[in-house]
């Protein structure tokens, strides 16, 4: 799915997150909720390996 073509589906994830949309953009979910996310420029190899390294 390509989400810039679900309005619908970007602002229900966008309302459920309170994490604005932004495309590209990056969700990181642990325990069902967002523990980080980054978009355009931030959105890097080291920044998600980071990411996913705490905890």
């Amino acid at each position: 799915m390509v989400i810039q073509e679900n309005r619908e589906l970007s602002e229900l994830i966008a309302r459920e997150t309170a994490v604005r949309h932004e495309s590209p953009q990056v969700l990181l979910f642990r325990d069902g909720r967002v523990t980080w996310s980054a978009s355009h420029g931030g959105i890097t190899l080291e920044a998600m390996r980071a990411a996913v390294a705490k905890e």
